[in-house]
């Protein structure tokens, strides 16, 4: 009697289900109004950040963590030259001011032993795919800055153009096939030719990939690619945990509060963990001790919702058999129980026709 009432029950969720399924799907298909489709085109406009891009400008934007990737990452001899005592932001406005595809990226400047101000230029690539033509946005990127460094005075006719030094941080999924350099590009050109072609390189990392143990014990950088990197409640615990750790002092508050954002933002929706499921909480500290205090609810509701599915799956899956059933001890004809499916139980044709042949298999291995 209990498995009859649960199994109507659960007939019942299905065509339930199966309505706002339909009534979603139509709402999908129906056109944005114009004042939303607007309000998108002005937002993208106005170049609103995503919380990657939030994030990681608001990490790189602090002297330390610029250091340790220079450091740990660029080469310790090459950073043998410069003068981190001399490090500072290049103001936002200027070449971002007029180049919206900048607005994200940081600029800062060093100046190296010998007096020289070398420009690091952190461009961050969060796109899902790889740009094939990130050296020619470089190179259209050391462009403009050189032109706003002239319009402004601050190269003065006769004077030399500063160095720079491009890192592309990027976190995509798939493989980074892009070229590292112009040249390579380009169509095979005569010798003669060469010295008459333009050049530019860059420096690219990708934190989505990069092994923790290639970075020393107490890195800056170690908690950011653990974070990135994590992809289930236990790995992400295990990365607040090294963040609360390596930024503990107070001048790493802001960093604190960033990676309490993204996580809630970024990190727990990559992990399957849906907004419903979590309360926000507004410090670092609070994120790991709900994380661990909820971590066997949520394992039990996972469990509970793929059972549930399953036993649901099941019940579909006897009435159709008993649906088919039935309508060939009436010398229906496969194409009329197909008709039947779609007309009286709303299956698409596709679907209708892979549920009489998973019957017909059925029947021949039993």
């Amino acid at each position: 009697m209990e498995s009859t009432e649960h199994a109507v029950s659960a007939k019942e969720n299905l065509e339930q289900e199966k309505t706002l399924l339909k009534e979603k799907t139509a709402m999908n298909k129906t056109k944005k109004p114009p004042i939303a489709a607007a309000g998108h085109a002005a937002r993208k406009q106005q170049g609103i950040n995503t919380p990657n891009d939030t994030t990681y400008k608001v990490l790189f934007s602090h002297r330390q963590i610029v250091q340790s990737l220079l450091l740990e990452l660029i080469g310790q001899d090459y950073c043998k030259m410069l003068d981190f005592s001399s490090m500072m932001r290049w103001p936002d406005t200027g070449i971002s001011k007029n180049r919206r595809e900048y607005r994200n990226d940081l600029i800062w400047r060093i100046r190296t032993r010998s007096g020289i101000w070398l420009y690091l230029f952190v461009i961050f690539e969060f796109q899902s795919t790889c740009d094939p033509w990130m050296a020619i946005r470089i190179l259209h990127y050391v462009s403009v800055f050189y032109i706003t460094l002239i319009r402004t005075g601050q190269v003065k006719k006769g004077d030399p153009l500063p160095p720079v030094l491009p890192i592309v941080i990027y976190n995509g999924k798939d493989q980074w096939t892009a070229s590292f350099d112009i040249k390579s590009l380009m169509q095979e050109i005569p010798q003669s030719l060469l010295n008459l072609q333009p050049a530019q390189r860059y420096i690219f990392i990708n934190v989505g990939k990069l092994e923790e143990s290639f970075l020393p014990e107490g890195s800056l950088l170690r908690p950011i690619v653990k974070l990135e990197q994590a992809d289930s409640l236990e790995t992400i615990c295990a990365g607040i945990h090294l963040a609360l750790a390596t930024y503990a002092g107070e001048e790493f508050a802001e960093i604190r509060d960033i990676l309490t954002y993204w996580i809630q933002s970024v990190a727990l929706k990559r992990s399957g963990i849906m907004d419903t499921h979590l309360p926000l909480v507004n410090n670092l500290k609070e994120v790991g001790s709900m994380l661990e205090e909820n971590m066997k609810k949520w394992r039990e509701m996972v469990y509970n919702e793929g059972k549930n599915e399953g036993i649901n799956k099941g019940i579909n899956e006897g009435i159709n058999k008993g649906i088919i059933e039935t309508l060939t001890d009436l010398n229906f004809t496969k194409e009329k129980i197909i008709h039947y499916l779609c007309k009286k139980h709303k299956y698409s044709t596709d679907q209708a026709e892979k549920i009489v042949i998973e019957y017909e298999n059925s029947l021949k291995t039993a």
